[in-house]
């Protein structure tokens, strides 16, 4: 049996972020869900979602949480700060240790790689990432790119000396430029396990150049899956990555089973 728990929970006085947590009876270990940032957010939902009933019904805690300005938290996008995001994570992260031992695994879809640092890394057991963007430039490169592709106008505009508008996100020049200086680096000494899952038409063909140079950078801190499954989170309609998924539970059992 899973109870599911759906709530408003305070993160400062003035905000609260919403989450959903799915519990089991029996409790093999904990899944922490990170969203990606802006749109990213909208086009995996619904495979975190899916995701998170698999593995609840396999004996895995899940956390699904929505970033202070995001999706059905409080706060306005435009008042956000770098750093609160990565609060949202750590006292997230502060729960389920104080909940009990179980091993804790956190998986990210796409930008959410850029929110991890050390620190939040080595606060978990496992790390898994659903396709990642690694590089705040390249990710800043591609959200302006989109918004030029979308509207027939320059969608990438000063709202004021301080603000940006981009694709419809009001956006702080401090929390741009911050995203943009970041980088998924973790550092050689830093031993959890990461497991990079990459989406590909074909196992057997090579990856491209700049997934490839990326993935090498800290290849000695984890391993590369590739998982011969459509980029879901680019097509029209609702993809549900079964097949991801799928290795995605089989990772985190064995990783479990190993603690």
């Amino acid at each position: 049996m899973v109870t599911t728990l759906a709530e408003f929970l305070p993160q400062n006085h003035t905000q609260s972020i919403f989450r959903i947590v799915r519990t089991p009876a029996l409790v093999k270990g904990h899944v922490l869900f990170l969203q990606g940032l802006f749109e990213e957010l909208n086009v995996n939902r619904h495979a975190f979602n899916q995701a998170s009933l698999i593995f609840s019904r396999n004996g895995f805690t899940t956390t699904l949480f929505d970033y202070v300005g995001t999706g059905d938290s409080q706060g306005e996008m435009g008042d956000v700060e770098f750093s609160q995001w990565t609060q949202n994570i750590t006292s997230q992260i502060s729960l389920l240790r104080n909940k009990d031992d179980k091993p804790i695994t956190i998986i990210g879809f796409g930008s959410a790689a850029l929110l991890l640092d050390d620190e939040i890394i080595s606060s978990v057991d496992h790390v898994q990432l659903w396709h990642p963007e690694v590089a705040g430039t390249r990710f800043i490169k591609q959200m302006e790119r989109l918004a030029l592709l979308n509207i027939a106008h320059n969608d990438v505009t000063a709202t004021s000396s301080e603000h940006k508008e981009v694709a419809g996100y009001e956006v702080s020049n401090a929390l741009w430029e911050a995203i943009k200086a970041v980088k998924f680096s973790p550092s050689p000494s830093n031993k959890v396990k990461i497991t990079w899952f990459e989406c590909v038409d074909n196992k057997d063909a090579a990856l491209a150049k700049v997934r490839e140079r990326q993935q090498n950078q800290w290849l000695d801190n984890g391993r590369l899956s590739l998982i011969e499954e459509q980029k879901y989170w680019l097509s029209s309609t609702l993809v549900v990555p079964q097949h991801l998924i799928a290795n995605s539970l089989e990772s985190l059992l064995g990783d479990t089973e190993n603690d």
